[in-house]
């Protein structure tokens, strides 16, 4: 086991070397830069200005190892050899440093703006998750053991239009029916106008003992509930698209499970039927469910972007759709790189917990 994770880890490195080259050569390719808008919008400001700009943030260097000839009022200086931008950002992003915002918050450490956020996006990504697990394994399971029963169908008929209706458009309407219709939640946003706080920093005081944010001393648990209501319908959203295809991974994988001698094998025996299902029939069938859960973790800190975007939900899914409009790519570039990490990370992780679900599964 141990040297196959070691050869793993190996592969993960070299794999995560060459999708950060792949996302800041893609990005910094794009037509455009940051200061675009800036020069349409003041005619007064001229190419020299936005070259000195460009200067400033390295934008004039090459993006790869090279030749580098620098221009300086227009006459071309010696030539010599450069780094890179690449080389210089990835150095800096070893160390844990994604740079300065350029246009979003321009100056402020990437590094700040996204833990700023990731509070949010763990809160909702982690209540839809658990949510989406404790309701779709049980149904699962229930519509395996019962195949082509009444309920089964109703599942199988749910599963399918929870698969095929996009979240933006169950984001409307969940906002159309329960917030514009019924009024029971709020249609977006993290907390009531006028709130003192909101949920994160109701938790943060509390695991602070109090020493953070203390003029909300007294009203965590009114900001707490607040918070809950705005992440109610964000929550009940993304529950519904996970639960749609995690409750049909499981029946499918326990109607083959179901048909295993050893299934049979274990009723022989007199275990009861409850027994033989959960002991038994789970375990093995949890298999390809390990699998798609623990892809999710990549989503549990990117977050969702169209459903954070619809409900104005300060996350991470929201700050990389600002990133991009706002041609922030030290922001972009800083999110994209932690979902690529998770993502290598959680297939490592799918793989050691094949092991533990099954003793049947070893690495040597």
């Amino acid at each position: 086991m141990s040297k196959f994770i070691l050869r793993r880890v190996g592969q993960s490195f070299v794999l995560l070397l060459f999708i950060s080259m792949l996302l800041y050569v893609v990005l910094n390719l794009v037509p455009g830069g940051p200061f675009d808008m800036l020069k349409l919008s003041n005619p007064r400001i001229t190419q020299s200005h936005i070259d000195r700009l460009n200067a400033l943030l390295d934008l004039d260097k090459p993006l790869l190892p090279g030749q580098y000839c620098p221009v300086v009022t227009g006459v071309k200086q010696e030539c010599r050899f450069d780094v890179g931008r690449y080389v210089r950002w990835l150095g800096k992003v070893v160390q844990g440093d994604f740079g300065k915002s350029w246009t979003m918050k321009t100056g402020t450490a990437v590094n700040g703006m996204i833990a700023g956020r990731v509070g949010y996006t763990l809160l909702l990504m982690v209540l839809s998750t658990f949510f989406a697990i404790i309701i779709a394994v049980p149904i699962g399971i229930y519509s395996a053991v019962h195949q082509y029963s009444k309920l089964d169908y109703f599942v199988t008929a749910l599963a399918f239009f929870g698969q095929s209706m996009p979240t933006f458009w169950t984001g409307l309407m969940a906002i159309s029916i329960f917030s514009v219709g019924l009024d029971i939640f709020p249609t977006g946003g993290v907390r009531t106008s006028g709130s003192s706080g909101d949920i994160i920093e109701a938790i943060s005081r509390i695991l602070s003992f109090g020493t953070a944010y203390p003029a909300m001393a007294g009203q965590e648990g009114q900001v707490i509930l607040d918070g809950l209501l705005h992440v109610a319908l964000p929550c009940l959203v993304l529950t519904f698209y996970n639960l749609a295809g995690w409750s049909r991974y499981t029946r499918s994988s326990m109607l083959e499970v179901l048909r295993q001698d050893y299934m049979r094998t274990a009723r022989a025996k007199g275990l009861s039927e409850r027994v033989v299902i959960i002991k038994h029939g789970l375990r093995n069938a949890l298999i390809p469910l390990v699998t798609i859960i623990a892809l999710t973790i990549p989503g549990l800190f990117g977050g969702a972007l169209i459903t954070e975007t619809i409900f104005s939900w300060p996350g991470m899914g929201r700050m990389l759709v600002e990133g991009i409009e706002n041609v922030d790519w030290p922001v972009v570039q800083g999110i994209l790189v932690i979902t690529a990490f998770l993502v290598v990370f959680s297939n490592l992780l799918a793989d050691i917990m094949y092991a533990v679900v099954d003793p049947r599964i070893s690495y040597s």
